[in-house]
């Protein structure tokens, strides 16, 4: 793609601390895999700087997306869980035959083999689950009005938003901790920490659970929904809050899924680092069709490492590195980027409520040591080993995100207010300003600056 051709598209901006060979496992399915399944393709592109990568959503694919699949949704939304959980179940299956593999014993072409399944059953699995990505940009500026335009009044539809923006069922992290909470033993408690071993992953590799971080899951304070048996909601308001809820619900499968990928292809990819000398590092910043190339070269990665382009289209993928990789970057920077230094910030508002406090910036889990409680947690998107920071947290402010995101699903557990998609929170603010979150309203006032 060209400056002049990315200068025709309106982008939806969001971003994370992750390396390019895990944004091709999941940019490809909807740039491509959502063609036969849904119909439409929601290209990507993404901007990499050391270990942080900015992905981009086309928002006119994104509205024609969500809008040619939501009437299937509305029609049956847990019948597409139940499909979506099928091929997740396929994939987790194949996660697990993976890990226990020794890879030592297989040859070059055994080892692409079980390589190339392992990409495909991903891909497949994110395609169906990926739905809600779209679809919660979609909704967020929209959802609500979704409602009201069916009589449900203001305050009836944050009442339903926080019953139904809650996962339907118990999610892997329920899960682990209910099965560590009747762990008697020390070698029973080990076995729900490998069982549960992905859950503290991140896009960066591997991390491992550790008991230390259960004790503090354990901590965790979950507020039940508010009754909303007393509201009166139109057929159509039902659907749509069925809708919602598809959507928190299938949020924790995807994860599930995401989190177990970076340890199966962290595997990989250090199988490969042992036979072909370049290091593991190097080597994430392949893509998928390269990993298992005998033609890729230490330099050129380690060129890409300092900042890279690429974009995953319909049609296929393209990269750039180097003096056109840093010209499209900062081209693109330019573009997208509103000058930061106002003393007001908008956002989307997840969970209602207001705040004040001294803002902490955390932006990978080395720095959760920041957060004291009572902070206003700045973050470009929360994850699930965010949960201890977050209990400590007053309230919760992302650069990204939607109505159904894990900060916003989060937040309405913990009753505590939540202002996502921002877009450039993090670089308003610095640690130890003081704010004023005003979730009512999507508002986040700078009081003082340090």
């Amino acid at each position: 793609m060209n400056i002049e051709d990315f200068k025709k598209r309106r982008w939806i901006l969001f971003g994370a601390p992750a390396t390019p060979l895990l944004a091709d496992m999941f940019a490809h399915a909807p740039a491509q895999e959502f063609i036969p399944i849904f119909g439409l393709p929601c290209e990507v592109m993404c901007l990499s700087k050391g270990n942080y990568l900015e992905w981009l959503y086309d928002e006119a694919q994104v509205i024609a997306f969500s809008e040619h699949v939501l009437p299937r949704l509305l029609s049956d939304p847990w019948g597409m869980y139940a499909k979506c959980r099928e091929v997740a179940e396929e994939y987790s299956d194949l996660h697990d035959s993976v890990m226990k593999k020794d890879f030592s014993l297989l040859t070059d072409e055994e080892l692409q083999v079980v390589f190339r399944e392992y990409v495909d059953v991903f891909r497949m699995q994110f395609a169906w689950n990926n739905v809600i990505e779209p679809l919660g940009f979609y909704l967020q500026d929209r959802f609500r009005g979704m409602l009201m335009a069916e009589g449900v009044t203001g305050e009836d539809a944050d009442i339903l938003m926080d019953a139904y923006g809650r996962s339907k069922y118990p999610n892997y992290v329920k899960d682990c901790l209910a099965e560590y909470e009747v762990a008697k033993s020390d070698t029973e408690v080990q076995i729900v920490l490998e069982r549960y071993s992905y859950l503290t992953n991140d896009y960066l590799g591997p991390k491992p659970l550790t008991v230390e971080y259960m004790e503090n899951l354990r901590k965790q304070e979950v507020h039940e929904p508010e009754s909303h048996t007393h509201i009166s909601i139109s057929p159509q308001a039902e659907k749509l809050l069925e809708v919602f809820q598809f959507a928190a619900t299938i949020q924790d499968v995807r994860k599930r899924e995401s989190l177990m990928m970076v340890s199966g292809t962290d595997k990989l990819v250090g199988e490969r680092a042992r036979r072909t000398g370049i290091p593991h590092d190097a080597l994430l910043y392949t893509l998928c069709d390269e990993l298992m190339s005998k033609s890729v070269q230490e330099p050129l990665l380690r060129e890409r490492m300092k900042q890279s382009v690429y974009f995953w289209g319909k049609n296929g993928t393209e990269t750039l590195s180097g003096e056109e990789g840093d010209w499209m970057s900062d081209a693109i920077r330019n573009i997208l980027y509103e000058k930061t230094g106002s003393d007001e910030i908008k956002g989307v508002c997840v969970s209602r409520g207001k705040a004040k406090g001294r803002v902490v910036v955390v932006m990978q889990p080395d720095e959760f040591h920041k957060v004291q409680a009572g902070d206003i947690l700045f973050t470009m998107m929360t994850r699930p080993e965010f949960l201890p920071v977050m209990q400590l947290a007053a309230a919760f402010v992302t650069d990204e995100g939607g109505i159904t995101s894990h900060a916003a699903i989060v937040a309405r557990e913990m009753k505590k207010p939540c202002i996502v998609a921002t877009k450039t929170g993090t670089k308003t603010v610095k640690d130890g300003d003081l704010v004023e979150v005003d979730a009512d309203n999507g508002v986040v006032r700078i009081i003082e600056r340090v």
